[in-house]
């Protein structure tokens, strides 16, 4: 009987076979292309006397919603290469006296390698190993740790959780909606309030209808040196002041101005010193802003460079935005690699120096981030 280790991905089993070194070869060790299952289409949970359309598809009607599955049904995806691999773990496991869990260290890594275990009936015993970096000394600390998998339920719960909510939202007010209004449109649970915020505020810009507001300053003259006083009033909810507090009313700046000249006096001055915190490195949101208001980079694009960066040393996965000691060792070897970058910007026309930036819920740290 053999230990099989299953990677979320390729390049995730191959960080785990060099981090484990000799002691590789004790495991079988093998891995999926991320999702390898999905959530079956909706005619499969209707009854079979639903009249077809030409393309053998079963109708949309409303006396059909909603559909709500008694037991979910799945089925391996159809991509290039992903059938044979699903056979090849199935064929691992036949032999498997226990299955180490490699996924992500999330609950999509969990469900991920759960949900093959559940495909194929496993009962063998499972462990869980939680990669927080896929460096050789994280990765054998890690794999001296191995814990039951069973620990990690409620997160494969979780994340099962979000997959069928988003189906079950998906798929039915998709076909109310387009039945009840004859047109195509595609509802979905992020997807439909995240376009009802970017359709909102554009509404919100092609309506906005410019107006005048006024702020009153004084010239104030000292025996120790000149300063601009900005008045402040006292109740910016009160009439004459618009919904954001400014000032619109322009008698009453009139009126704040000339009680503004004359002789005055200084009742409360103060003054400190303070500290602003180096910036942390990127995550991915917040590089994806950066790249896309900097270079025009699409998110997408952003990820992807951030991929094919895990796997080149120095770059490494920490859990944290914070950096360790060992991560600052990274750093300045990282420096050193600022050529390799601007290259591999320099390649796509963009000059774009990166410090870290999340993958998942880990980071790649590289070059400070900009301040």
């Amino acid at each position: 009987m053999a230990t099989v280790i299953i990677a979320e991905k390729p390049s995730m089993g191959r960080a785990i076979r060099e981090g484990l070194g000799p002691k590789a070869s004790q495991y079988e060790i093998t891995n999926a292309i991320g999702h390898i299952l999905e959530q079956a289409e909706p005619d499969e949970y209707l009854p079979d006397s639903i009249p077809k359309t030409a393309k053998g598809t079963k109708i949309w009607r409303l006396e059909d919603l909603p559909i709500i599955p008694d037991q979910w049904i799945k089925h391996p995806k159809t991509g290039r290469g992903i059938k044979e691999q699903l056979q090849h773990i199935g064929k691992l496991l036949k032999t498997a006296d226990t299955v180490v869990n490699a996924g992500d260290p999330d609950r999509e890594g969990q469900l991920l390698i759960d949900e093959i275990l559940e495909h194929f009936r496993y009962r063998g015993r499972v462990l869980r190993v939680w990669l927080k970096a896929l460096d050789r000394e994280n990765v054998q600390k890690a794999f001296a740790a191995l814990e039951s998998n069973e620990k990690y339920r409620p997160l494969k719960d979780a994340a099962e959780a979000r997959s069928q909510s988003d189906w079950l939202v998906g798929m039915n007010l998709t076909r109310c909606v387009t039945v009840r209004s004859g047109d195509l449109f595609s509802v979905g649970r992020v997807q439909t309030p995240t376009l009802a915020l970017v359709v909102r505020r554009d509404i919100e810009i092609e309506n906005f209808r410019p107006s005048d507001y006024f702020e009153v300053f004084a010239q104030c003259q000292h025996a120790r040196g000149g300063f601009i006083a900005k008045w402040s009033p006292q109740n910016p909810d009160g009439p004459g002041f618009d919904s954001e507090g400014r000032l619109i009313d322009r008698k009453l700046a009139d009126a704040a101005a000339t009680k503004a000249t004359g002789t005055g006096r200084v009742t409360k001055f103060e003054a400190k010193e303070q500290k602003q915190a180096a910036p942390l490195p990127f995550n991915l949101s917040t590089l994806q802003k950066v790249a896309s208001s900097r270079f025009g980079m699409g998110a997408q694009e952003v990820l992807d460079t951030c991929q094919s960066l895990i796997w080149m040393p120095p770059f490494e996965q920490v859990d944290v935005r914070c950096m360790t000691v060992r991560s600052k060792c990274c750093l300045i070897s990282g420096l050193l690699c600022r050529r390799f970058l601007l290259a591999l910007m320099k390649s796509a026309e963009r000059d774009l120096i990166f410090i870290a930036s999340f993958f998942g819920t880990r980071l790649i740290q590289a070059l400070p981030s900009p301040v």
